[in-house]
């Protein structure tokens, strides 16, 4: 008996923690990529070995530091949030305060989602700044005024000094508000925000406006409290950051606008998209081991469909979070359309121990669907021959009757059709029991020859030694980061 362990000695006592995601290449649909992860990760739980960070945990640490963005029909929004206001609006003056406000808590909260994700339009803007300033009113005229300034405050750091806020388009009480907070809030617009990315000469975007320099810089006199930024260079553009501005200190940070874009969490994607195979090889290694560190494993696996060679593969890779390295990586043969229980079962055993072989196992005879097709085929050109046969045998007995022997059933001209007609039948009756032989011999030869593997069996993975059985097997990590399998053999 091996001991389980003595693969490595030192290793660590307690499970190497791990999370799996999806990898992803642009303009490819996701296909069966998000269902084979999940099968995958359910896989490596039941197996053992690992610790797997639950899917959902990572997802909010990673929405923790890379929000979502809002996104959607915007313009279907901006018309939404408009009704909604002009229905307060006219509630409010003829209803009162209550009636107004839960209309326009539906507004705001909805506004806000999209303002936070700096996904604000010229028209949403609008919809925003009425939302708010009806609000602040609603608020004024109900004697809570610290709640009004609180609106007010809210939008004085998102759209700063705004000119269509006046009392032409607004409510004097609301207007004169504004400006006070306006004013307030400008005694403190000290704050400073700098901004570095890799590749430099991004564009940065504070509160979704476009900013007049390109990182790596400074920007200064902005309004204490929190605000977005965002970074942009070509097709490239990074999540969004919150940033709280403190007056008097300088707020620095860094963006890996390659790392940021290949991040993709959104509907039903979870993990790296690269642009292809080329970027995925250069980008892999970093960009799995960040999302490591992120959710805080020691190890993060990548699996998904793409192709090697216009072949459909299944991917999976196995990254260390503190070296950045791929430790191993495979494709495996697959149906983008078919979600195979085996080929999820080789890649959980492929990413636990680096095990590459696997006892085939194979469908019986009998459920070979073209050896079927075939022998039908076979049989119903058989089938088709002997009845063409029988019909040439009738007419080549009319066309040869001799009517000065015998009586016939047909005159000179029947009989002249009669041998046309044989002499078709002939032909089709030998086509057919030719294409019946072929496919019948086909038929016959793909029952024998052709194996077919079952997608469905259970993975028998092929281990050192040859017929040795495995009892036990746990993946073990050395104190210098090194993978290898830790096992129980019965002989």
């Amino acid at each position: 008996m091996l001991p389980s362990g003595a693969a490595l000695a030192g290793a660590p006592a307690e499970d190497p923690t791990l999370a799996v995601f999806e990898i992803y290449y642009r303009g490819k649909p996701p296909a069966k990529t998000p269902e084979y992860a999940s099968k995958i990760e359910q896989r490596i739980v039941k197996e053992g070995g690992f610790d797997v960070i639950n899917r959902i945990d990572a997802e909010k640490l990673v929405y923790a530091k890379y929000p979502k963005s809002e996104t959607g029909k915007l313009e279907e929004t901006a018309d939404e949030v408009k009704k909604i206001v002009d229905d307060a609006n006219e509630v409010f003056f003829r209803d009162g305060a209550a009636a107004a406000l839960e209309k326009l808590r539906v507004a705001r909260e909805r506004l806000q989602r999209i303002v936070d994700s700096m996904s604000l339009t010229e028209e949403l803007k609008k919809g925003y700044i009425d939302t708010q300033m009806l609000l602040a009113l609603i608020y004024i005229k109900s004697n809570a005024q610290d709640k009004a300034e609180e609106v007010m405050r809210s939008l004085v750091r998102q759209v700063g000094q705004d000119a269509s806020i006046n009392t032409d388009n607004y409510h004097p009480d609301a207007v004169a508000l504004y400006r006070d907070i306006y004013r307030s809030l400008s005694e403190q617009r000290v704050g400073q925000i700098t901004v570095r990315s890799t590749p430099p000469g991004a564009d940065v975007y504070i509160n979704g406006i476009k900013q007049d320099k390109s990182t790596p810089a400074t920007f200064e006199g902005l309004f204490p409290g929190e605000v977005r930024v965002q970074v942009k260079k070509g097709e490239r553009e990074s999540h969004l950051r919150k940033v709280n501005i403190v007056t008097g200190t300088v707020q620095e940070f860094d963006v890996d606008l390659e790392f940021e874009s290949a991040l993709s969490f959104s509907g039903t994607s979870y993990g790296l998209e690269f642009i292809d195979e080329l970027d995925r090889k250069r980008n892999l290694g970093p960009f799995a081991a960040k999302l490591g560190e992120l959710v805080g494993v020691d190890y993060v696996a990548v699996v998904g469909l793409g192709q090697d060679k216009g072949e459909d593969k299944l991917e999976g890779y196995l990254v260390q979070t503190e070296s950045d390295k791929v430790l191993r990586g495979t494709g495996m043969d697959a149906n983008p359309n078919v979600v195979s229980k085996r080929r999820i079962g080789e890649m959980a055993y492929y990413i636990m121990y680096g095990i590459t072989e696997f006892k085939t196992a194979y469908l019986p005879w009998y459920a070979n669907t073209k050896a079927w097709v075939l022998t039908g085929v076979g049989v119903v050109g058989g089938g088709l021959g002997g009845l063409f046969y029988s019909m040439y045998s009738s007419d080549k007995k009319d066309a040869e009757c001799n009517p000065n022997t015998t009586t016939c059933a047909l005159d000179q001209a029947g009989r002249e059709d009669a041998k046309k007609s044989a002499e078709t039948e002939r032909t089709l009756a030998y086509a057919s029991f030719g294409v019946g032989a072929a496919g019948l011999v086909s038929g016959i030869l793909l029952f024998i020859f052709d194996e077919q593997e079952d997608p469905d069996a259970e993975v028998r993975p092929v281990l050192p030694g040859g017929g040795v059985k495995t009892t036990a097997i746990t993946p073990i990590v050395s104190p210098q980061g090194d993978v290898g399998i830790g096992a129980t053999f019965t002989f």
